[in-house]
């Protein structure tokens, strides 16, 4: 549900991934294999992109994206909790990814975020995977969730 709100909010394709949390740095690391070649827009150019085998034995597909061409930029990440009522969502600036050459879902990208300890604090109560999407939306989401009658923790 949070990747379907950033996606029509933003008009962008969403990555999302695992999150691992690096409280004391203020980073969060996204980690999964679902890059999107419309990141930028999806009436914009293809972002660039690798094809690799996701297992070592050469079994399977993805596209890896390179966030590190996106560093410095802002971005927003989101999760809806198991209810469906309740968001947490904060924004960052992207500091780079990695895994290009890994398996499996090694793909990341690297997150500044303004307080990681309370993000990842409140995030035990939402869920595992978290959305990501290039921009700050998260005036453009608390708007949206007073319309449709959902409860938006900002983590600022």
């Amino acid at each position: 549900m949070a990747m379907m709100l950033e996606m029509y909010v933003s008009n962008k394709a969403v990555y999302m991934g695992n999150p691992f949390f690096y409280r004391d740095e203020n980073t969060l690391k996204l980690k999964h294999s679902v890059c999107s070649l419309k990141m930028n827009g999806l009436d914009e150019k293809n972002t660039s992109y690798d094809i690799h085998s996701f297992t070592k034995s050469g079994f399977g597909a993805t596209l890896r994206h390179d966030f590190n061409e996106s560093a410095g930029n802002p971005c927003t990440v989101a999760r809806f909790d198991p209810s469906g009522m309740k968001l947490i969502v904060t924004s960052g600036e992207v500091l780079g990814g990695g895994g290009l050459e890994g398996y499996g879902c090694e793909q990341n990208v690297m997150i500044k975020v303004p307080d990681c300890y309370e993000f990842w604090r409140s995030s035990q109560n939402y869920g595992h995977h978290m959305a990501f999407v290039y921009g700050d939306y998260t005036h453009e989401i608390r708007d949206l969730g007073d319309m449709m009658k959902f409860e938006v923790e900002l983590i600022k």
